[in-house]
């Protein structure tokens, strides 16, 4: 069922055939995923294409146009071919469908980008309860009593809306372990450079679906923006082929009433969460990860889906923290128990030790072989460097606690499986694992409010504890 539809006439660039025109559709699914096609009447050119469809979806500049009869226009950030239907069986039909899909499309409406006064996102799988009541019109002569959640970041002011149903769409997901679009943030945009706030207010957003995706144990994402004029006008929509994922009632900050976000809990992570992101997304950036603090998130959610094996869940949760800790390491200059030029000399004592051993003690091979393994000698041990970051979490180092935790990551690095014979069984350290994860997030974003403590999975604690 389409989440999201427009159809119309269709035009594609091809950069070895030219232009391809025909009937074109776009339809966007709630799950965020972005379809394209366009049917074209010419055998030859699809056989031209299909020849050279390995190159096309490297082209970021191929870009699909739809128009439609009420002038309103679509357009692809770039688009990219996946199949191409090629009736070559029967030469008396000629009419040939590709099909594709866009990172993002753009819709124009009526109206100018100049009038715009507010943006709505589109966000999947927030469960909450907002404590503002106010009536919202569902019909002519109809209303419905609902509760928005306000709150104010980066000079923006931001209204959390629940869609008509949102219980029910949140039961529905999770029952059918789905997505969903369950809530709309608006937010009031002033005057000047639309585009230039829009750049803006996307990226913010992303950053605040990260906070929340944290405090559900889903990934919360922007999949459309809605750009509205006078009177809720709609004037432009922006549709992405966001990466979502199924809705699974295991909250880290929920737990009130269900697996809802109560709002004074919700304005806690935000509030003090944001600043604290981008704190730990600059602090610890590499060329290679510009945003680790947001990277480990996402994998400590992914670690809670319940569609991959438990090992692997586990091992996904684990990575996060080892992300985190060995940049901390690195950039703190804590990576290494003595400079490494003065370890060379080390080394190199130890080569001279083995090689005068008494003849046949150690063959030139096995040598090598633990040559190879010196230098770990020198690196911090993952006990230190876990114990760093749970420390800049403002977190009580518990030794016993990170032992364990490292006995359970070291069982499943080397044997694939978790640790037998420690107190925890075997089925409950998994969420051992989660709930050490969780917490150094949390204290990483400096959360203070309630949370559901994974180890447990009942009653709500307050954190820092």
């Amino acid at each position: 069922m389409g989440f999201f539809k427009f159809s119309g006439t269709g035009s594609w660039n091809s950069p070895y055939v030219g232009d391809v025109s025909g009937p074109a559709s776009a339809v966007q699914t709630e799950d965020g995923k972005i379809t394209l096609s366009i049917d074209f009447q010419s055998v030859e050119t699809a056989a031209h294409l299909a020849m050279n469809v390995i190159n096309l979806p490297m082209r970021e500049d191929s870009q699909l146009l739809i128009r439609n009869k009420k002038g309103h226009s679509l357009q692809t950030s770039s688009f990219q071919l996946l199949t191409m239907n090629v009736p070559f069986a029967d030469e008396r039909k000629n009419n040939c469908t590709m099909t594709g899909w866009a990172p993002s499309v753009d819709v124009s409406y009526f109206g100018k980008p100049t009038a715009a006064k507010t943006a709505v996102y589109m966000l999947t799988n927030l469960a909450f309860f907002g404590d503002t009541p106010r009536d919202r019109r569902i019909g002519k002569d109809r209303y419905e009593s609902i509760a928005t959640l306000f709150f104010e970041v980066a000079g923006y002011n931001f209204e959390l809306i629940p869609v008509q149903k949102h219980h029910e769409a949140c039961v529905d997901a999770v029952r059918t372990r789905s997505t969903r679009h369950t809530a709309d943030l608006r937010v009031s945009v002033s005057e000047g450079s639309i585009e230039t706030q829009i750049k803006v207010l996307d990226d913010l957003v992303g950053e605040i679906c990260t906070l929340l995706s944290l405090g559900m144990g889903n990934r919360v994402s922007w999949i459309a923006r809605n750009i509205l004029g006078d009177r809720d006008r709609l004037i432009h929509t922006a549709r992405r082929h966001g990466v979502t994922s199924p809705f699974v009632p295991l909250p880290v900050i929920g737990g009130y009433a269900g697996y809802s976000i109560a709002p004074s809990d919700l304005r806690a992570l935000i509030y003090a969460g944001l600043p604290r992101l981008r704190h730990w997304n600059a602090r610890l950036a590499t060329s290679v990860g510009e945003h680790p603090l947001t990277d480990a998130t996402r994998l400590a959610t992914d670690a809670r889906q319940e569609t991959v094996f438990l090992q692997a869940r586990t091992l996904a949760a684990i990575t996060s923290l080892e992300i985190l800790a060995s940049r901390l390491a690195s950039i703190d200059k804590q990576e290494y128990i003595i400079a490494r030029p003065k370890f060379k000399q080390v080394r190199q004592h130890l080569r001279t030790t083995f090689e005068s051993l008494p003849e046949g003690a150690l063959g030139s091979s096995q040598i090598s072989d633990m040559m190879l393994k010196i230098p770990e000698l020198n690196r911090r041990s993952a006990l230190s460097t876990l114990g760093n970051l749970v420390r800049a979490a403002g977190l009580n180092p518990d030794v016993e606690g990170i032992r364990t935790y490292l006995r359970i990551r070291n069982s499943l690095v080397h044997t694939g499986d978790y640790k037998p014979n420690i107190a925890i069984r075997v089925q409950e350290q998994h969420w051992f694992i989660i709930h050490f994860v969780d917490r150094v997030l949390l204290g990483l974003l400096n959360y203070k409010g309630n949370y559901l403590p994974a180890n447990t999975r009942s009653n709500q604690a307050p954190f820092p504890a």
